[in-house]
Parts: structure tokens; sequence; C-alpha cells
């Protein structure tokens, strides 16, 4: 059984191809990693035809489709899809220098005192928060309720609920005969 295949898409309407690999059966219903030309293919299904190229390993399948990319540099050639040729160096096509000029400068802004995602992660190396910024996460939590070891301590309310559940003595009588019914049902199954 093989764990992969290389496939080339051809664009019937403007000859273009988009050559990639996937990790996956031939019939699983893949169409490409391209935004492109998944958003052409959602549009007109009808104008494209896959071709399976190759199956076999993955990182045999990965080399295969590399070396097919860099022979025609996809990544640079108009007939293709494609925005790299198999190497991770994406080429976009679509970027203004006055854009990459603006990403670089939005890249280069320090984040200091902000929480990053992976804080206390492995590997992690944190720049300490300002005073300004520990007085401010301190303040915040005043005077808010925070959950016991194991649960929710008693008496405290979740804060995704807007306000307390209020029932009549009858209605929690007949949810107690409810939730009794069904996991008899339950367990007769």
């Amino acid at each position: 059984m093989t764990e992969s295949f290389v496939y080339c898409w051809t664009d019937h309407l403007t000859n273009k191809l988009y050559v990639g690999c996937h990790k996956g059966a031939c019939d699983d219903g893949y169409i490409c990693s391209s935004k492109i030309m998944k958003q052409e293919y959602k549009k007109r299904p009808l104008d494209f035809s896959r071709q399976i190229i190759a199956e076999g390993q993955y990182k045999d399948i990965l080399k295969l489709e590399e070396k097919i990319l860099k022979s025609v540099d996809a990544a640079h050639n108009l007939d293709f899809y494609n925005l790299h040729n198999g190497d991770g160096k994406f080429f976009n096509k679509g970027l203004s220098e006055e854009t990459k000029r603006k990403i670089g400068e939005a890249n280069k802004i320090s984040k200091k005192g902000c929480i990053p995602w992976n804080k206390g992660k492995q590997g992690y190396q944190t720049v300490p928060a300002s005073e300004e910024r520990k007085l401010k996460i301190a303040l915040s939590k005043i005077g808010k309720k925070r959950p016991g070891v194991g649960g929710v301590k008693k008496g405290h309310k979740f804060p995704n609920r807007k306000r307390p559940i209020l029932c009549s003595d009858e209605h929690r009588h007949n949810l107690s005969i409810a939730t009794t019914n069904y996991w008899k049902k339950k367990k007769e199954i």
C-alpha cells in the first residue's frame, strides 16, 4: 500500500499546471495546498483534471516533487500555480516592494510586556515584563475568584454564565426524573 503520491493538476481554460504531493490515498478528496489554485478550482471544477505522476513512500515522493518543480522553475514560471519549487522557499508574486517594507517594519516592532503564546514552553526565553506591566496585571486580578485545584470552589460562578439559573422546586424535580430515566435507558442499550 502506498502512503503518498505526486500529482499534477491541469487548468484546461488557462493551460496552467500545479504540481504537488500529498500524504494519503489518491481518492481521499484532497485537492491541493495552493490557495490560488483552489479558488480557481472551486469556481470552475470542470475545467480541471488531475493526473497521478507517482506513488510511494512520503520521503521519496517529496524528493520527486522538488525535482519536478526545480526542473521547470515553477515558482517563477507563469505556466504554473506553484509559488515555490518544493524547497520551502516561497516566491510571492503579489507583494509590492512597499508592502514587503511594511511587513518587515511590523516584524521589527518589539512586543515587550506582552505575554507570548509559547510562555512556559520548553526552550522559551522571555523578556521580563516592565514594572508598569506587572502592576497592570496585578490590578486586573484584584477581586476575581479563581477555581480551586481539581474543580471549582463552592459558590464560584462560571465566567461564561451571564446570570444564575433560577428554577422552581417542581422544575428541579422534573429534571431529576428526566435525568434518571435517561441513564436507565442508556444502561439498557
